[in-house]
């Protein structure tokens, strides 16, 4: 029952230990090694006492297992005494493995060598029979020398592999264990003795390279790359803690960038220059030096001396890089068989890797409020790496490779490239250069026209100068959102509208400081836009429970006129035209759909050739209103005279209180065009009677349309109580040209019936 014990009670040690119960853990572990130790020990003694045919009998099995559960234990036990602070006990079971793996190294050996002696010196069939079991070969009993000797050497090879790795594992866990910073530091001797160890570490990975004479299979390539990156992130880990040390950077490092504890020198000095893997270690230094800056930047208590010192450091060991492997990419040794002699296969495989560091350098900076200018700079090694990429998948460049080799490069498009070459105008307008950054972000714009994106569309105008946001933006947007099939207008219904919608908020937020006409214009898009959407998609609709962005029109527009009297305020001689004229259509804009809310036409909204139509359901009513005959019917009576007692306001709809607006909203939207209608008639222009004119003209206009507005704040649902007496019914089509449609009182061609009852 012991080998049941030790199995059992390991696996609720190391479940303990992935729960961070660390006591419960090691009493369990424990138990595991105490049985695993009576366990090993009896099968040792039974050994020693049998004959020799039954030294490899299931009992030798069984001490094998019972080794590796005790090996598992130790490390689990290491991890737990670490974590409690207990290094020396940490240290003593990594000694234990250590001792197992040196035990099971003697044994190997001197199975290989007493087999090799068997071989050598067999005359019959039981010298044969003997070193086939040695060796653990099953086959036919008759073999020449030549075959048992190669299976006895492929079976060493692997159990050298396999200590190999045993071996590996272990140091990297006395590196991880020395490199804990205790209470009172890490004393210069720990320090040697990691650099010793992480020489160790690299010297293995470089085993099983090629040089070796057995022929290396998939699986021994993978794990030396299995050991090399068990290398890189010792080093990784023991940089990061050094250079998060006061006495890790100093000054006269800085300018030849390389880290001051040169731990990755040690796993350079392994590959000749220009090696694949030397390009690899590279970028992993960068990896470290981030992580490094990362975790200063966290701490408020770091020295911004010294977070300024390792940015420098890390751009100038990316800037060194992008300049060796983009000079002569093909430059790369063929003196490794783990890549291939493939220089294609090289070269992606190290572009790949520095656009995932360049990235994440990217995103580190970019999150920072002072490091704008480091993210520029960053970005623009990122953008030369992407567009080697984009170059290596272009049509001439692929057309020799096979499907794989295509699929490693794909993904490198102009979208990508442009959303880093808009971080990139945004960090340099950020830090002090509005000229670049605005020439980088309409080339952002231009490279992704393809697929057009919002992000690139916000960046654009916040590196605008004030004089040409909405200049930018008028020839942005019928690139960003596309057409109807028959190409006669915007798709409303499309979900690049909404993406647009959502975005106005944001380019308003940037434009807010630059320019009082900017955030008018694009107030004013944004209200027409999300009108449209509203006339030709419809309120009513179940799933149309909130408007893009989850702002309500009234809202926005209550933002617009506020913007817009501060605006005139300032204004003594005369009005400025466009913004009024811009206001003019969206109170007109907004009159129209609030009507259609009334009419309750937006419901069961038509679409057809000519626009917006009645239902089907209302074909008498629609060919009466055709016929010009302005009776009414007997249902429009019916319902006018039903119920008066019954008070239901258009605004008491949920959709619409969501999408448009509330009544009190409608109300403060009267009163601000009224405001705005005193103020505008207030301006009287000095010499110019031309200009005073349309002062008034501006002036009558407003003060109709806010009359409208607060008779439509009171419209019921159902009764149209308002529609006789809305100014927004007469049409005023320009102001060099007015012209009042106002109803026909000429009754010349009706008899006497029909005059009294139209009057």
């Amino acid at each position: 029952f012991l080998p049941c014990l030790a199995r059992t009670s390991f696996k609720h040690g190391n479940r303990f230990a992935r729960l961070s119960e660390y006591d419960h853990s090691r009493n369990c572990l424990r138990i595991t090694l105490m049985a695993t130790n009576e366990c090993i020990g009896g099968i040792r003694k039974h050994s020693s006492s049998s004959t020799k045919e039954n030294k490899n009998s299931v009992f030798k099995v069984h001490e094998q297992e019972m080794i590796i559960v005790s090996k598992e234990s130790f490390y689990v036990l290491a991890h737990a005494c670490q974590s409690l602070g207990q290094l020396i006990e940490a240290n003593k079971c990594l000694d234990k493995i250590g001792s197992y793996i040196e035990e099971q190294s003697k044994y190997n050996d001197t199975l290989f060598s007493d087999t090799m002696k068997r071989v050598s010196g067999c005359n019959g069939k039981d010298s044969l029979e003997a070193s086939s079991d040695l060796v653990g070969m099953v086959g036919p009993k008759q073999q020449d020398k030549a075959d048992i000797i190669g299976r006895a050497q492929t079976a060493r090879a692997k159990s050298k592999h396999q200590e190999l790795f045993e071996r590996a594992n272990l140091t990297f866990c006395r590196i991880m264990l020395k490199n804990q910073t205790p209470t009172n530091g890490i004393s210069d001797d720990i320090e040697l003795a990691i650099d010793v160890y992480i020489r160790d570490l690299a010297s293995m990975s470089t085993k099983f390279s090629g040089d070796n004479k057995i022929e290396l299979t998939k699986s021994s390539s993978s794990s030396n790359d299995i050991l090399f990156n068990l290398a890189c992130t010792a080093a990784r880990q023991v940089c990061v803690r050094r250079l998060q040390s006061d006495k890790s950077i100093s000054s006269n490092n800085i300018s030849i960038g390389k880290e001051t504890d040169k731990t990755y020198d040690i796993l350079l000095s392994f590959y000749p220059k220009g090696h694949v893997k030397s390009y690899i270690i590279v970028l992993d230094n960068m990896c470290a030096i981030l992580t490094a800056i990362k975790v200063l930047r966290e701490d408020n208590s770091s020295f911004s001396t010294r977070m300024s010192m390792l940015d420098v450091m890390c751009l100038q060991i990316a800037s060194d890089f992008i300049q060796n492997i983009l000079t002569d990419p093909k430059q790369t040794s063929t003196n490794t068989t783990i890549l291939g002699d493939d220089p294609f296969d090289r070269e992606v495989l190290i572009l790949k890797r520095a656009q995932d560091q360049f990235s994440h350098a990217v995103c580190l900076y970019r999150a920072l409020d002072d490091g704008h200018e480091v993210c520029a700079k960053w970005a623009d090694l990122l953008l030369k790496v992407l567009t080697r990429l984009n170059i290596m998948q272009s049509l001439d460049d692929i057309s020799h490779m096979s499907s794989s080799q295509k699929g490693k490069i794909e993904g490198i498009s102009d979208e990508v490239i442009s959303e880093v070459m808009s971080v990139k105008a945004f960090s340099l307008t950020m830090s002090g250069s509005p000229e670049a950054g605005i020439n980088c972000a309409r080339a952002a714009w231009q490279k992704g026209l393809k697929k057009p994106n919002v992000q690139t569309l916000i960046v654009l105008i916040h590196c605008a100068p004030a004089e040409s946001i909405l200049m930018e933006l008028d020839n942005a947007i019928p690139s960003m959102i596309p057409k109807k099939c028959d190409s006669t207008g915007i798709d409303f219904k499309s979900p690049k509208v909404d993406e647009l919608i959502c975005a106005f908020p944001t380019m308003c937020k940037s434009s807010t400081g630059k320019s009082d006409i900017a955030v008018l214009g694009i107030q004013y898009l944004w209200i027409s836009m999300l009108s449209k959407c509203f006339l030709y998609r419809g309120v009513f609709e179940p799933n149309q429970t909130a408007p893009p962005g989850n702002t309500s029109l009234f809202c926005i527009l209550r933002s617009y006129l506020l913007n817009f009297e501060k605006l005139i305020e300032n204004c003594t001689d005369c009005i400025p035209r466009e913004p009024t004229e811009q206001m003019n259509k969206i109170l007109d804009l907004i009159l129209k759909l609030i009507k259609k809310v009334r009419d309750k036409k937006i419901i069961t909204f038509q679409e057809s050739d000519k626009g917006p139509s009645l239902p089907r359901k209302h074909k008498k009513q629609r060919t009466k209103y055709e016929n010009k005959d302005i009776l009414l019917e007997k249902r429009d009576r019916e319902e006018s005279t039903s119920d008066l007692t019954s008070y239901n306001l258009i605004w008491d709809v949920e959709q619409t209180k969501n999408n448009i607006g509330d009544q009190i909203g409608c109300v403060c939207i009267a009163e601000q065009v009224w405001n705005i209608a005193i103020q505008v008639m207030s301006i009287n222009g000095k010499e110019d009677n031309d200009v005073d004119d349309i002062s008034r003209i501006y002036a009558s206009i407003f003060f109709a349309k806010a009359h409208d507005f607060a008779l439509l704040s009171e419209e019921e649902d159902g009764l149209a109580l308002s529609k006789p007496y809305l100014d927004c019914d007469m049409k005023v089509s320009s102001l060099s040209e007015i012209t009042i449609l106002t109803p026909s009182f000429h009754f010349h061609s009706q008899n006497k019936d029909e005059v009294k009852s139209v009057s």
